[in-house]
């Protein structure tokens, strides 16, 4: 599933390496190695995102929920390449500080000198300036914009038992509007021809599906929702949905078009998103969609700055 041999999965539970002195062994190498920048433990499907990103050694690369810093730390990996000094670097960000301090944790054991940790929301983080030709001050435009935006993390449930209790629809619907909030701020940063990953550790469509679409909607034609089922050859996935059912806590049925399917959602080509479930593969739950900036324009009535 990962390319050029970057990444392999672990059948092994916890009581398999406790029985085991050889796997026990293997743990204790394996954490030694991860504390010395040589390897990255993270979720397979966590490394789904930063792979479909295509990060070169030139790219301007920002993370905006970035703690607690997997995804960043392959990022940076990736970015570095064959080249000990890329031209390009990695903006890691999050809104929590003391997650903050495990984002610094991460990028600090890989020793980059490319990587730029910032604490903001995300939903509203500012502008960059930089120097143009002209030496007047632009805004930085990204090549790479990763959103691992906040979920309600049901696709996790395998191994967070705690979500069978307290989860309900609701949860979804109140964090719709801050994952819709956090992908119209990646875009607006978002350089013209660049690629944005949208993903979540969700498997409810009012977290996914319902933010792409309402998205592309408002862009009115300048966003592209590709199709990269090519890129990960032996990833077992479903298409993304067309149809679903919004529901409130109360389990009525909702109405609101921003979190409904639309009309002529066909066209949105949502099939293009990647569904994973967790018995296809034997992982967590995850959503991932890919987006290009066409031409940057007015979304959802506000200029991209």
């Amino acid at each position: 599933m990962v390319p050029n041999n970057m990444g392999w999965q672990l059948e092994l539970t916890r009581k398999d390496i406790r029985r085991s002195e050889e796997y026990f062994r293997l743990h204790n190498f394996l954490v030694s190695e991860t504390a010395t920048g040589n390897i990255s433990r993270q979720e397979t499907v966590s490394m789904i995102p930063p792979l479909l990103l295509d990060v070169q050694p030139h790219h301007k690369v920002i993370d905006l929920c970035a703690a607690p810093g997997s995804k960043t730390a392959q990022l940076i990996e990736t970015l570095h390449g064959d080249e000990a000094i890329p031209a390009g670097f990695v903006v890691a960000n999050d809104i929590d500080n003391s997650r903050c301090y495990m984002l610094v944790h991460q990028a600090k054991r890989l020793n980059s000198p490319c990587c730029i940790i910032t604490n903001h929301d995300a939903s509203n983080m500012p502008n960059f300036m930089v120097r143009g030709d002209d030496e007047t001050l632009k805004p930085l435009k990204f090549d790479r914009v990763l959103c691992d935006v906040p979920c309600t993390g049901d696709g996790t449930l395998r191994k967070n038992a705690d979500i069978w209790a307290k989860w309900n629809p609701g949860h979804a619907n109140n964090l719709h509007g801050v994952q819709y909030r956090v992908l119209k701020r990646g875009l607006e940063l978002l350089a013209v021809g660049g690629r944005l990953v949208y993903s979540t550790c969700s498997l409810n469509p009012v977290e996914n599906e319902a933010v792409i679409q309402r998205m592309l909607l408002d862009a009115k034609g300048t966003l592209e929702l590709i199709d990269v089922s090519d890129s990960l050859k032996g990833l077992k996935y479903r298409p993304g949905l067309q149809q679903w059912k919004a529901v409130s806590k109360e389990q009525e049925a909702i109405f609101e078009k921003t979190v409904t399917p639309g009309d002529d959602n066909k066209s949105f080509g949502l099939e293009k998103c990647i569904r994973i479930l967790p018995q296809d593969g034997n992982t967590g739950g995850f959503f991932v969609s890919v987006l290009v900036q066409k031409i940057h324009a007015s979304v959802g009535g506000r200029i991209a700055r």
